[in-house]
């Protein structure tokens, strides 16, 4: 084995370690290979056609991919937010009938509460109402502020 052996090794031993500790390969990655696989071509038998219209098209994907995510999190953040909002809303200038209207696709949810002795109880919302400037849930019979809910499944 020669000098140029055992150098030509250890970097590949420090490539596939620095590439095991980075499993996840972003669009920038995918270009420089895609770069240097092409530079280092044999001028005598280049990419085929259809070897690069794949390769693009995984890129192309890539991106794709990459686009969607970045959507679906602001998605995500958004109805977080909106439901925080919603939840923290106790404005009774609001139309109480949207709001109701809103809060009726938790029927037939099972909501959760704390009790007065502090522990976790739920039961099956069965309607919404609003009475007192507050907004309920009628859970088994019992009417609950909609604001003492913990949890809902």
């Amino acid at each position: 084995m020669n000098v140029t052996e055992s150098t030509s090794t250890a970097s590949n031993v420090n490539s596939q370690s620095a590439l095991s500790e980075q499993s996840i390969l972003g669009k920038d990655d995918f270009l420089k290979i895609f770069v240097t696989q092409l530079k280092n071509q044999d001028p005598l038998q280049p990419l085929q056609d259809r070897e690069f219209i794949a390769q693009m098209a995984q890129f192309s994907t890539l991106e794709q991919i990459a686009n969607l995510n970045k959507t679906t999190e602001k998605v995500l953040e958004i109805q977080t937010t909106m439901a925080q909002e919603f939840a923290n809303l106790k404005d009774p200038s609001l139309n109480n009938y949207q709001l109701i209207a809103s809060y009726s696709n938790l029927i037939g949810k099972k909501g959760f509460w704390l009790d007065q002795n502090g522990n976790e109880t739920f039961g099956s919302i069965q309607s919404i109402l609003f009475k007192e400037n507050q907004h309920y849930v009628n859970i088994d019979g019992q009417e609950l502020l909609i604001s003492d809910l913990v949890k809902i499944e």
